[in-house]
């Protein structure tokens, strides 16, 4: 099975270390990573997506390292992000917007509308291919974000919160999705949402300031939870976990 693993996963920014020490690995399925505000949540999925190069520590996808220009060319084949904020052509349609992601990746200009239908057809936006993307609602925006990153067929799938300021039905299509996607890929998601957790997630990562303070399964993070808290069970399970109660 393919598995992303990374070792001691370092970033500084001004001479401060956003990221020390990160380590875990995530096989097909959806790992959810928790995290208060200044964590490094996004920074870490930013360095995944080789947008950021990391002060220190390794990658490695299905087995191989990527320690060399060419293995970071092969990796970034693999690789879809939809950071929280993203930018497209708003006048034109969301199929070229598709298209053209799809190009950008590296998918061959003979086969790039055939690519961009297919991630249409799993994000259900067949329908609005041909309405122009500053026409979209909050949440068809998003998925049409998650098209462009899934173009290429990406085996990682990298997703900085990505149902934020959506509506619940809208949030529910995209559960929908990832969960379908996750069956032959790995995704990683960044939320705020807790309770995205028990919907989700097949892994639960946790980093507060910079430090991963907790990775496991998610029925290890329910353990951590205590019904009789102010809180929901997954809340207070998150509480916990930034309290250092999920240290191995």
């Amino acid at each position: 099975m393919d598995a992303l693993t990374c070792r001691d996963i370092a970033y500084r920014y001004a001479g401060n270390r956003v990221l020390d020490g990160i380590s875990f690995r995530a096989p097909n399925g959806i790992s959810i990573i928790l995290g208060p505000n200044g964590a490094g949540k996004s920074t870490l999925l930013r360095v995944l997506a080789t947008e950021l190069r990391a002060a220190a520590g390794t990658i490695a996808y299905a087995g191989h390292p990527v320690a060399t220009e060419r293995d970071l060319r092969w990796f970034r084949s693999a690789v879809g992000y939809l950071p929280q904020r993203f930018s497209c052509m708003d006048h034109a349609s969301v199929l070229d917007n598709v298209v053209y992601s799809a190009w950008s990746h590296g998918v061959a200009i003979r086969d790039c509308e055939r690519a961009a239908d297919r991630a249409l057809d799993v994000t259900g936006l067949r329908e609005h291919a041909r309405t122009a993307a500053r026409r979209l609602s909050g949440g068809m925006r998003q998925r049409m974000g998650m098209a462009c990153a899934i173009a290429h067929a990406p085996g990682i799938l990298l997703l900085d919160e990505p149902t934020v300021g959506i509506d619940p039905r809208q949030r529910l299509e995209i559960r929908r999705f990832l969960v379908r996607y996750a069956e032959r890929a790995i995704v990683l998601m960044s939320t705020h949402i807790v309770d995205e957790v028990p919907t989700l997630a097949n892994r639960v990562l946790v980093l507060d300031s910079g430090h991963m303070v907790f990775d496991g399964s998610v029925e290890r993070f329910r353990s951590l939870g205590d019904e009789r808290s102010y809180s929901t069970l997954w809340e207070s399970a998150y509480i916990r976990a930034l309290e250092g109660a999920g240290r191995a």
